[in-house]
């Protein structure tokens, strides 16, 4: 879901945008705001906090203005 937001902005900028996910050795899965209050095995094994949901797609929102701004993407 949090790559699925970062898609929509990229979409709306007329962009397309992959996402890549690794599973052993890598950060692990990083849940939903929604997923945080149901204390189930995602949040409750995730190393990450509830806010990183929020900081990762305003990251990449940021990312994709910089690229637009500095013409590097269309």
């Amino acid at each position: 879901e949090t790559a699925a937001s970062v898609q929509r902005a990229a979409k709306q900028q007329g962009m397309k945008f992959i996402s890549f996910s690794l599973a052993n050795g890598a950060i692990g899965y990083i849940p939903t705001k929604r997923e945080w209050p149901l204390g189930d095995y995602e949040s409750n094994s995730s190393i990450t906090t509830p806010s990183a949901e929020a900081r990762l797609v305003g990251g990449g929102r940021k990312a994709l203005r910089q690229l637009i701004k500095k013409r590097i993407v269309r």
